[in-house]
């Protein structure tokens, strides 16, 4: 996509990058320590159960 905005001059960014295709592929990970620390928050859900749940919260909420 980038390569056919440059070609063909576009003045709006193409919806998919090179970068937004690295940051996809990426893998991220946050540490909730200061959370813990400054907060004294705890989870109360492994990550396991927390990515199924995240997942089955957006397919039972994805806009049809």
């Amino acid at each position: 996509m980038e390569c056919f905005g440059h070609l063909l001059r576009r003045k709006k960014p193409p919806l998919v990058t090179r970068y937004s295709v690295w940051l996809m592929g990426r893998r991220c990970y946050f540490s909730s320590e200061k959370a813990r620390r400054e907060l004294g928050w705890e989870s109360r859900i492994g990550y396991e159960e927390g990515i199924e749940g995240a997942v089955r919260w957006c397919l039972d909420n994805a806009a049809c």
